[in-house]
């Protein structure tokens, strides 16, 4: 679908509008054909037209069972040399596929796309205004950015009081500096149907790692820690929900991590429970027969302390959203910086 247009203009209320917003008989009743004011959201942008430009649409596609899916079209011989450009016609969709997965939203009070902030600094692709008054920046980016540049447009959404989503083409992937940034770390399909969520992959199960509360992170996890190595798991964009924080990962993908850090935490327990064991007496027998230590030189117990905890109360209902957008969303550990002089710390958030 990122190929196919899904987005036109409508001169009778001077809105864009998906193609998913009503049946495809009503889109032929007002395109080519009909009353004629569907036109191309492109064209009349001024993408390889002169600004201002109407060309009627046709809907096509959609066919029970077809390949192709509901989309719109010029008629023929009236779309522009070469068409569209791929990158414009991508991004548009993305706007507007976002634009109306947010309108369906509970929670969400209104959502426009375009839309510049108070101090005019920036326009967003997707504004999300939420009903207790959360503002939510969508930005859609297919074209490489500097470190410098993104971090310019970061900082500015943060001045404006919103919370920045980025999500970006599969073509260029998550740049590092966004990697550990909540919200900042999503992929969009080039097909607009599902976002990609970077998932860590487990630390290493060195040491006396059962001894440790951090069992979390010996499985596949969400949010990453700082360096993790991540893998994409493409979910439907129709199972995210909308909230202060952002985009909140889908109920399938948060049962699944639990399962997953679940058996890893009853290995932990099988593993205490074995260590924690009095040898009998044949084990005694055993390693007397290795190595004599003797009365007065008793073997060296290796100190398990190697992680330090740190654990703080419940935070309350008006706790500083800054923290609280870091709290791991399947097991309730406060995230953000996790990684310290080489020391795993992490904040229990009850």
């Amino acid at each position: 679908m990122g190929d196919l247009s899904v987005v036109g203009f409508d001169t009778r209320t001077r809105r864009s509008v998906h193609v998913d917003d009503a049946p495809k008989q009503v889109w032929n009743k007002h395109g080519y054909g009909g009353t004629a004011t569907l036109v191309c959201w492109h064209c009349f942008h001024g993408d390889e037209a002169p600004p201002g430009t109407l060309v009627p649409l046709q809907c096509r596609g959609g066919r029970k069972y077809g390949k192709v899916r509901t989309h719109f079209a010029h008629p023929p011989g009236m779309a522009p040399a070469g068409g569209h450009h791929p990158e414009t016609l991508w991004h548009a969709n993305a706007k507007q596929t976002l634009l109306r997965w947010a309108r369906q939203q509970p929670g969400v009070a209104d959502a426009v796309t375009e839309y510049r902030t108070a101090d005019g600094r920036r326009r967003t692709d997707v504004e999300v205004s939420l009903t207790d008054g959360t503002r939510l920046a969508i930005e859609v980016q297919q074209q490489p950015l500097t470190d410098e540049a993104w971090t310019r447009r970061h900082q500015d959404y943060t001045a404006a009081g919103l919370t920045d989503i980025w999500l970006w083409h599969p073509r260029i992937g998550v740049p590092g500096i966004a990697r550990d940034e909540p919200q900042c770390h999503w992929q969009l399909a080039v097909d607009l149907d599902a976002i990609g969520i970077p998932l860590a992959r487990p630390h290493g199960f060195d040491g006396a790692w059962w001894m440790r509360p951090d069992h979390r992170i010996r499985a596949l996890h969400y949010p990453p820690c700082a360096g993790d190595q991540t893998e994409v798991r493409w979910t439907a964009l129709d199972h995210f929900t909308a909230g202060q924080t952002g985009f909140l990962l889908p109920a399938i993908v948060i049962a699944e991590l639990r399962e997953i850090t679940a058996a890893v935490a009853r290995n932990a327990d099988r593993l205490r429970q074995r260590h924690s064991a009095p040898p009998t007496p044949e084990q005694q027998a055993a390693q007397g027969e290795r190595v004599n230590f003797g009365q007065n030189n008793p073997p060296a117990v290796p100190d398990l302390r190697v992680h330090e905890v740190h654990r703080i109360d419940a935070l309350p209902p008006n706790a500083d959203l800054e923290l609280r957008r870091y709290r791991c969303q399947i097991c309730n550990w406060v995230t953000g910086d996790l990684l310290s002089d080489g020391v795993h710390k992490l904040i229990e958030y009850p």
